[in-house]
């Protein structure tokens, strides 16, 4: 906000308050994607504590069969040297052993 004289001269009750131009709405998008982006940046942490007591409760259930499963990939692949099932088998392995580096950390 400003003040301005509608006649250009000051004098006494001659000032008014003149509202700025509203902002245009590319600066309105961007204000909210940056609070969405705030908000995301606030929750991550909710949504990792979820994701560890979930990984928790059924992890010991599936990592057996996940481990076994990406074994078995992983060495289909070296056998058949198809590079592919050499990179799905090492992911399987990888995330196997990342959620039990997560659950016992």
């Amino acid at each position: 906000m400003f003040l301005a004289s509608p006649l250009g001269s000051p004098g006494p009750g001659t000032w008014r308050v003149v509202p700025e131009a509203l902002p245009s709405g590319r600066q309105a998008i961007v204000a909210l994607v940056l609070v969405a982006v705030l908000v995301i940046v606030l929750w991550i942490p909710v949504w990792g504590d979820r994701l560890t007591a979930y990984l928790s409760k059924h992890g010991p259930k599936v990592m057996p069969r996940m481990a076994l499963a990406g074994i078995g990939v992983l060495l289909t692949g070296l056998v058949v040297k198809v590079t592919v099932l050499d990179i799905v088998g090492g992911c399987l392995v990888g995330i196997v052993l990342l959620a039990v580096f997560l659950d016992n950390y």
